[in-house]
């Protein structure tokens, strides 16, 4: 829910991360920003770029690893927790795992010594999931039925010394709508992973709840998954700016500008990006059971602001040559559903093979 921020690091550090890279064999990776030239003869990357005219998060500035290795490496005992969650919930298990990567899921990947560290250590719901607000609105969750019944908080002690899932903790978070202004926000910390994810799910699962009793007012329907992401998350981020852009602009997938965001890119970028990694994640089917860990993702905590920067001649980071990141109009994908979005001027034969790549996606 917050946007994490992170710098550039010493020579050290990118040294151990060319050995690390080296013994890994990993993937060459040129980053500028949040655009990655990684995997550009991919041809799933090619159908997401084509479709959605940016690229999906691959790796990141501050990331390890890419975020399908991330599914890919998440433990048994998790991806079945997050199905159910899923299910019960009725969000696509590859839309929370997405946005948990985003929020700060890939930190804690990052910083793990092993699998049972990961599962077990406990969870900042502020720093590893964005649950910014989840105090805020935890009796909201209950009374909509989001959480478990038996998701029991710990009251009286901010530590996990006796049983229960979660304490409630105040943290201040930096407003870059208000000029950096930081405001104090009322978040949990959780007692592992699974009690995170269950958090962090009702929460985004109530911001959902959001988006369809707006969207349903505005008398829209059939609702497409792409579209559903895309707004889930804008109001995740904000829902007032999310709410107040719906009502102004329409339900179409689309960037249009800064104008409704405090900052470039923005959060209708961000949305947008967001559609894009998940569509990358579920193609690789990465969060399948029968699906292998391709990637060594834990073992080597301390590194957890990621990838050496690929560098150009003169010492600065090289940029990416692929796809311009800020498309002025999206709306492919909004197109199989007979969204209202006629915008994007696409010929017949490109609405239906776009129609037919999202269609391919939907039924993995």
């Amino acid at each position: 829910m917050h946007n994490l921020v992170r710098t550039t690091f010493g020579k050290s550090f990118l040294s151990a991360s060319l050995l690390l890279c080296a013994l890994q064999a990993c993937k060459q990776r040129t980053i500028d920003g949040n655009t990655q030239s990684v995997e550009k003869d991919d041809p799933l990357v090619k159908q997401i770029v084509a479709t959605y005219k940016v690229m999906p998060y691959l790796g990141s500035p501050y990331y390890k690893f890419d975020w399908d290795d991330y599914a890919a490496c998440l433990p048994k005992e998790a991806k079945l927790h997050l199905s159910a969650l899923a299910a019960r919930l009725n969000v696509n298990k590859y839309e929370l795992f997405t946005v948990a990567v985003g929020e700060g899921l890939g930190f804690r990947f990052d910083n793990a010594y092993d699998e049972q560290a990961f599962l077990n250590d406990p969870v900042s719901g502020f720093g590893e999931l964005g649950t910014d607000v989840f105090g805020s609105e935890l009796s909201e969750l209950r009374s909509a039925q989001l959480l478990p019944s038996d998701f029991k908080e710990i009251k009286g002690q901010q530590n996990f010394n006796v049983p229960g899932d979660f304490y409630l903790k105040d943290h201040e978070r930096s407003e870059a709508a208000d000029q950096g202004a930081t405001v104090t926000v009322k978040s949990a910390e959780f007692r592992n992973l699974k009690a995170g994810l269950t958090g962090f799910s009702a929460l985004y699962a109530n911001r959902q709840r959001m988006f369809l009793s707006l969207a349903s007012r505005l008398g829209y329907k059939n609702i497409t998954a792409d579209q559903k992401m895309y707004w889930n998350y804008y109001y995740y981020q904000n829902p007032g700016m999310a709410g107040n852009a719906l009502r102004s602009r329409g339900i179409a997938v689309r960037f249009i500008g800064t104008a409704d965001s405090p900052r470039p890119p923005g959060i209708p970028m961000k949305s947008l990006k967001r559609v894009a990694t998940m569509r990358h994640v579920m193609g690789k089917r990465s969060l399948e059971i029968e699906t292998p860990c391709r990637q060594p993702v834990f073992g080597n905590p301390g590194n957890s602001e990621g990838f050496q920067l690929a560098k150009s001649p003169n010492n600065k980071p090289s940029k990416p040559k692929f796809v311009k990141d800020i498309p002025t109009e999206i709306g492919q994908s909004d197109l199989c559903e007979g969204s209202k979005n006629e915008e994007a001027g696409l010929s017949s034969a490109a609405k239906v093979k776009s129609c037919q790549i999202l269609r391919d996606w939907d039924a993995k």
